[in-house]
């Protein structure tokens, strides 16, 4: 819930957006160094958890990978060096500090992408799909689990009677199959429409947006573009 709230500032603004990524960075980062206590409360461990400096380092990768450029051994280099500091962080007990990992996949999923961005690497298109339908796995993967997870052991009880590792696998591959077709089916059927309707509102928003800007600024701006 954190998460959504603080990422509704960029429909509001990208600076202030920006900026509230920056304060809450620090502020998390001053709670795990000075540790205060103040995660006592539930809502400050939700907000303060360390967890969600994951989501600032993906947020620096995708600005990253907007705003540069760079060839194919430099991409090489990151997905590298992330493995490698992958293998470090693995050979130590990080204890609490598991946020410690968003360094390493930071840099694998920068050097992935910029990898596919340069044409050295090709992604099929599966895979591709299965990016798309992310988020999707992200929602309904819990509350599967939990429906399959009696639902399968309830049917092999009255039906079959398998034992109880064949069960379990007939449990683990239904949550999966059944898993990766929904989402699939809810993002073609409503994320992807919803997405590219949203893009045409708010590129016309922005559009109209300028065009009263510059109204305000110069009105003869509007005229000649007009003509």
């Amino acid at each position: 819930m954190v998460f959504y709230l603080i990422f509704l500032t960029y429909f509001i603004s990208r600076r202030f957006f920006i900026a509230v990524i920056g304060a809450w960075v620090v502020v998390i980062a001053a709670n795990a160094v000075f540790s205060p206590g103040l995660t006592g409360n539930l809502i400050f461990y939700r907000f303060l958890a360390t967890i969600n400096l994951e989501f600032a380092f993906g947020l620096i990768c995708a600005c990253v990978w907007r705003r540069l450029n760079v060839g194919p051994a430099v991409a090489a280099s990151l997905l590298l060096g992330g493995v490698i500091s992958l293998a470090m962080i693995l050979s130590y007990d990080v204890g609490k500090h598991r946020w410690l990992f968003a360094i390493p996949f930071s840099l694998i999923l920068l050097g992935g992408c910029y990898l596919e961005k340069t044409g050295a690497l090709n992604v099929p298109r599966l895979l591709l799909l299965l990016g798309d339908a992310s988020y999707a796995i992200y929602l309904i993967h819990l509350p599967l689990i939990s429906v399959m997870f009696r639902a399968v052991p309830a049917i092999n009880r009255h039906t079959a009677g398998f034992n109880p590792t064949t069960e379990w696998a007939m449990t683990a591959s239904a949550v999966i199959i059944t898993g990766i077709l929904a989402s699939v089916m809810y993002h073609k059927l409503y994320e992807r429409p919803i997405i590219h309707f949203l893009h045409r509102k708010t590129s016309s928003f922005s559009g109209s947006y300028r065009r009263h800007r510059n109204d305000a600024v110069d009105p003869s701006l509007s005229i000649n573009a007009k003509h």
